[in-house]
């Protein structure tokens, strides 16, 4: 069981200065290929056809980019676990 000091936990891993880079350096060639090639293909179009403009094309590159960046190279390559990024249940 973890030690809390009010809402602050002490078995916290720290995450290395390499996986933050890497995180980073991702997010950034991520955005630039979603604006500069997905968005101008319009190839995201039909899915907001189908769901009548429910679901937008920001969204699921956002969502695409958030599961690469946190979920490949946060918690696969950095060993980060779900109460290390934030992820936690009450």
């Amino acid at each position: 069981m973890a030690k809390r000091i009010g809402s602050i936990c002490d078995n916290v891993r720290p995450l290395r200065a390499i996986h933050a880079v890497t995180a980073a350096i991702a997010f950034f060639a991520m955005q630039i290929f979603i604006v500069f090639y997905i968005f101008p293909q319009r190839s995201l179009t039909p899915l907001r056809a189908a769901t009548f403009g429910l679901i937008q094309p920001s969204l699921v590159a956002n969502l695409a980019i958030l599961g690469i960046v946190v979920g490949l190279i946060l918690v696969r390559t950095g060993g980060q676990r779900r109460y290390d990024i934030g992820w936690t249940g009450s």
